[in-house]
């Protein structure tokens, strides 16, 4: 499967059709595109290796849409999730 994440400094809510909202004011005006491996339906997972800059402190909100056939409009949306960095 394949998903996109969204990140932001801000939430949001903003209609992208199919019942489904962007829940975060993105930083970019694309999301980044995330290779899931195979499980199986509502079933994935993806590994980020991510390094934490020194200093960085404050808050991000990110949100993660997933390619999905058998949903309406061919995609789903997870909830915002918001993530501390203190």
């Amino acid at each position: 499967g394949q998903a996109f994440l969204f990140f932001g400094q801000a939430p949001a809510q903003a209609p992208v059709g199919f019942g489904c909202d962007l829940l975060v004011a993105p930083l970019l005006p694309f999301g980044v595109s995330l290779p899931l491996t195979a499980g199986g339906p509502g079933d994935g997972t993806a590994t980020l290796p991510f390094v934490t800059p020194a200093g960085l402190v404050g808050l991000i909100h990110t949100q993660a849409f997933v390619v999905d056939p058998g949903a309406a409009g061919g995609f789903c949306a997870s909830n915002a999730l918001s993530i501390v960095f203190a």
